[in-house]
């Protein structure tokens, strides 16, 4: 399940008709992909006409305001109307409008891509289209000239693809829709007002369950299962050498718990494991590649296996929903530079090129000796196949023999 675009609380499976949707239960939106948005309404969501902001260049949102669908800009707050448009939001007469000198404006119209002229209208300068008499409102203006202020707007991002969503209407509803994947983002009771259904979670019995219990904390239930696993009394190696001399470096990713070993054949006192998120370092891997040299300088490793998976996390970080779930934690801004968050996060965009590239960097590391078998493999997560990517035996450098 994806995280809330809005309040950013993980969501929970549901239902609106027949089709199958995800549903914030914090504040009631619901999430959509294409197929489900065609099934719940009859319709396909539109994202809307892609029109560029003249003053900024930012992509304009549709906003309802006053009866009035108009292009809004969400990072300058300016204001595209169509022809008529202005008229009908104040009240104005354009016929008053005095032009100033034929002096043709920098910016240029956003639907004819040609300049504009400026003009007076009740003391403010407003810029025209002399093609299709739109009209462009810089922020403020409208309150000027209307007495009424339009905010700009929200800016959610895709919880599938993590791109900015465009503000568009769909009976008389503003929805969000992704310009990439058509999935659509729908506020509290949109959903019911588009299809004419209620949205059921199909979680809540289990939920309601749950909440029934203890109220157990992962603590309490590990703590029970180790009384469980004491009374067989099972004897395990002692040795702190691993058997194999082996050290695998893979992933945190709590889905490879227990799958490693079973898909490997391997039992306890096998290997040693080094997890990080990734498996990844960051700057120069510092933190890695201390347990890499401690276990093969003092634990007798003679083979490091590089160990990523499918699926992996680290391959679909955002930097705007890492800042964002910083500022809902109380991180103060700043804590980590934005240029160099992602660096930090250490995300990558291939499993297997990421293994590529921290093999690479355990054989240049000039304390890992040079006789230690460097290994790269990928395991599926879901069926536990391993594929080899980089065999260490056949890029094997031996020692040199002291003189």
């Amino acid at each position: 399940m994806s995280d809330c675009p809005v309040c950013h609380a993980p969501m929970v499976p549901a239902t609106v008709g027949t089709a199958s949707i995800e549903n914030c239960e914090k504040c009631s939106g619901n999430w959509m992909a294409l197929d489900a948005f065609k099934a719940a309404t009859g319709q396909y969501p539109s994202d809307g006409r892609h029109l560029s902001c003249p003053s900024c260049g930012a992509a304009m949102q549709a906003r309802i305001i006053h009866k009035q669908q108009l292009d809004v800009c969400p990072s300058c707050s300016g204001i595209w109307t169509d022809a008529g448009e202005l008229t009908a939001l104040t009240g104005k007469d354009l016929k008053r409008g005095i032009p100033l000198q034929d002096f043709r404006a920098y910016k240029n119209c956003p639907l004819d891509r040609i300049p504009m002229r400026v003009f007076a209208l009740d003391g403010v300068e407003l810029e025209g289209c002399p093609k299709c008499k739109g009209v462009w409102l810089d922020s403020g203006e409208i309150d000027r000239l209307a007495n009424f202020r339009i905010e700009s707007g929200r800016r959610l991002f895709c919880p599938a693809c993590g791109i900015l969503m465009n503000l568009t209407i769909l009976n008389d509803i503003e929805i969000d829709v992704c310009p990439s994947c058509q999935g659509t983002w729908l506020d509290k009771g949109e959903v019911e007002a588009l299809s004419g259904h209620d949205v059921v979670q199909t979680v809540q019995m289990e939920t309601e369950a749950v909440e029934e219990e203890a109220g157990e904390s992962a603590l309490d239930i590990l703590a029970a299962n180790n009384l469980e696993f004491l009374s067989a009394k099972r004897v395990y190696s002692q040795s702190p050498m691993p058997a194999l001399k082996l050290a695998i470096i893979t992933c945190s990713d709590p889905r490879l718990v227990g799958i490693i070993e079973h898909a490997l054949g391997m039992k306890s006192g096998d290997a040693f494991f080094i997890k990080t998120a990734g498996p990844t370092t960051t700057g120069e891997g510092a933190d890695l590649l201390r347990s890499v040299v401690l276990t093969t300088l003092m634990g007798g490793v003679r083979e490091v296996l590089v160990l990523g998976h499918t699926d992996c996390m680290m391959t679909k970080l955002s930097t705007v929903k890492m800042q964002d779930a910083m500022r809902n934690a109380g991180i103060p801004e700043g804590s980590v530079p934005p240029s160099s968050l992602m660096e930090w996060m250490g995300g990558f965009v291939s499993e297997r090129e990421n293994v590529v590239s921290l093999v690479k960097l355990l054989r240049k590391a000039p304390l890992v000796p040079k006789d230690v078998l460097i290994h790269g493999a990928v395991i599926d997560t879901s069926t536990g196949k391993l594929t080899i990517v980089i065999d260490g035996f056949k890029h094997r450098k031996p020692m040199r023999e002291p003189s």
